[in-house]
């Protein structure tokens, strides 16, 4: 009994001793920005005693690894909407898609207005084989109802590993007259190539360009888009369509940008303490040289998509056509941990040529046009930016 005594002790001992040096090191890294209170060791004292007690003497079963995981969630849940912690599949699907390649069902997602309406069926997906259609809105993903989660918790939860099931359930008007109804769906998921950039001619022969979000191969995709559609015929004007573009990877939403512009300042990055801010700046051979650019924009627009809208505007490169953008302008940065696992962490926020930090303000369009889309032959937002176009 002694012997386990003593072993008991020295185990918390460890353990608190550990839970020193990390929170010492917190605390070290906390006091370079505004001199805020030391970490207070009773609290730290405390959190061990709960863990000892919970462990030894709890009736009932103990996860310790989804103990630890639940305190460190909860360490992050009141920081903001960004930072959360990433489990090793989390982190895994997160780099997967990233690459443009990932196992899911095959749809394209608006997140306007915190729902999940489909705007878009990848052909030969999971999606088109069952039957669901544009305009579905998704309620529901594996049992977890959209509504009061993270948006971007649900479209997680779409993706998955090749040849695993997802059931959602979709609300869908069956007709003008006719209420709502609802469906449930059981899809396979498999991997599906997610085309971000598409491209087409317009009235005039305006060249249409849409990029749906922002991947490591963004920039080369565009640069190929364009010349193939410059192969055809000149180009005396582009509609870039950032609407429903959610964001990214921040380094191709800086190299987009840099392709539409000959010189200027790009994105101003602010971090925190001593460390200096980052600047990027145009320095790439432009793209389609003396061509007039609007770009469309509404409130899905966000993160690296706000990013390249707010240099066009500031750098009097295009004229912002729509509604004002979402208002994501933090910068998350993952730290990969020892476990295969990663921290999601806001490390910085952006801020446009002109100095306007982006975070919670958005970007507000020089035209303003209301995105509701009716019908596939209604877009008042496309049509208004192409009328701005034929001024420019």
């Amino acid at each position: 009994m002694l012997l386990d005594y003593l072993q008991t002790c020295h185990h918390r001992f460890l353990i608190l001793s550990a839970s020193l040096m990390m929170l010492s090191s917190l605390a070290f890294a906390v006091e370079t920005k505004d001199h805020p209170q030391p970490v207070n060791l009773e609290d730290l004292r405390a959190f061990t005693e709960v863990y000892t007690r919970l462990r030894d003497q709890y009736y009932g079963s103990v996860d310790q690894q989804l103990i630890f995981q639940h305190a460190i969630t909860g360490m992050l849940a009141e920081l903001d909407p960004y930072s959360r912690y990433l489990t090793r599949d989390e982190y895994a699907r997160l780099n997967e898609t990233s690459s443009g390649n990932y196992a899911g069902i095959g749809v394209e997602i608006s997140s306007a207005d915190f729902q999940l309406k489909i705007t878009g069926i990848i052909a030969d997906s999971p999606a088109e084989e069952a039957g669901l259609k544009t305009d579905d809105i998704i309620t529901a993903v594996n049992d977890q109802a959209v509504k009061g989660r993270q948006i971007s918790e649900s479209l997680e939860d779409l993706r998955g590993e090749a040849g695993t099931q997802v059931s959602i359930v979709i609300l869908r008007q069956a007709s003008a007259s006719d209420e709502s109804v609802s469906q449930r769906y059981e899809l396979l998921r498999r991997v599906v190539h997610y085309n971000e950039i598409s491209s087409r001619r317009l009235i005039e022969d305006f060249l249409y360009l849409q990029i749906k979000s922002f991947q490591h191969n963004s920039a080369r995709e565009l640069q190929t888009e364009i010349a193939s559609q410059l192969a055809h015929s000149t180009v005396p004007g582009l509609i870039l369509d950032l609407r429903d573009n959610p964001g990214g990877v921040l380094k191709s939403g800086v190299a987009v940008a840099d392709l539409f512009m000959q010189k200027g300042l790009i994105v101003t990055i602010k971090t925190r303490g001593e460390t200096k801010d980052l600047q990027f700046s145009a320095n790439h051979e432009q793209l389609l040289t003396g061509i007039p650019i609007v770009v469309l924009v509404n409130s899905g627009t966000a993160s690296a998509a706000e990013i390249l809208a707010g240099a066009l505007k500031d750098n009097h490169r295009a004229t912002i056509v729509g509604e004002k953008t979402f208002g994501k302008g933090s910068v998350q940065t993952i730290f990969p941990l020892a476990n295969g696992a990663a921290l999601k962490l806001t490390t910085a926020h952006y801020y446009t040529p002109s100095g306007q930090v982006i975070h919670k303000h958005g970007i507000e369009p020089d035209v303003v046009a209301v995105d509701k889309i009716e019908d596939a032959d209604n877009d008042p937002v496309l049509t208004a930016g192409i009328e701005v176009l034929r001024k420019l």
